[in-house]
């Protein structure tokens, strides 16, 4: 014990002398992360449950917390903007809808009958879509024993609240609170490099969850 504790305290005072100690990880600015979007598997798609329009609105960002340490740009896209961009293709391609349309517009405080209405009339479409984003962020947490010092684990947590409605009914077909996590092993840092490896696994396990919910517990519903 006595000569594992000395191997470490010469291993912390070589790296602290040496400028090694692992960095946190930092924002790459805005415009300049890497983009959220990835390719869906195209081989995946489900049996058509509604003949019907639908329109994916951009999430309304309720998270508390920012993407990690109070910042926000890691993406090429705003967060709330690239998570609705890559629902919208994944649902497309599903095959759960007739057709799926992106609109390029946050949902408004208040769904009520009116604003859906309107809404569905500007963008033609018979349902919407829409999710509050609740977690979109990055924990970072040491891995392993005393000895592997610097191994962190990145953790990547992404929570939605969404609904499906379809609008001229007024009905919510729909809505489920869906979350996910996926990790990666680093130095304790992040490189631009990292970043799809350990957010797409969750985005897309979350995704594919919202599909599968929506075909099995989704409410039958025509024009």
């Amino acid at each position: 014990m006595k000569s594992t504790i000395v191997l470490l305290l010469i291993a912390l005072g070589t790296l602290v002398l040496s400028g090694c100690l692992p960095a946190n990880p930092k924002a790459f600015g805005i415009g300049n992360g890497p983009s959220m979007m990835y390719q869906p598997a195209f081989g995946q798609r489900l049996q058509q449950k509604y003949p019907l329009k639908v329109g994916i609105m951009v999430a309304r960002d309720t998270r508390p917390y920012d993407f990690y340490d109070e910042e926000d740009d890691f993406f090429k896209e705003s967060i709330p903007e690239g998570f609705s961009r890559m629902m919208f293709q994944e649902f497309k391609n599903s095959g759960l809808f007739a057709e799926t349309v992106f609109i390029n517009e946050p949902a408004p405080k208040v769904l009520d009958a009116k604003a859906l209405k309107l809404i569905a009339s500007e963008h033609n479409v018979d349902m919407i879509l829409v999710g509050d984003l609740i977690d979109f962020n990055l924990l970072r947490e040491k891995e392993g024993n005393v000895i592997s010092v610097f191994t962190y684990n990145l953790i990547f947590n992404v929570k939605t609240f969404s609904q499906l409605i379809h609008v001229q009914s007024g009905t919510v077909v729909w809505a489920d609170v869906v979350e996910r996590e996926s990790r990666i092993l680093t130095d304790g840092s992040l490189k631009k490099g990292e970043l799809n490896p350990l957010v797409t696994p969750g985005l897309k396990g979350l995704f594919n969850d919202m599909r599968e919910l929506i075909s099995t517990a989704g409410l039958n519903m025509k024009r």
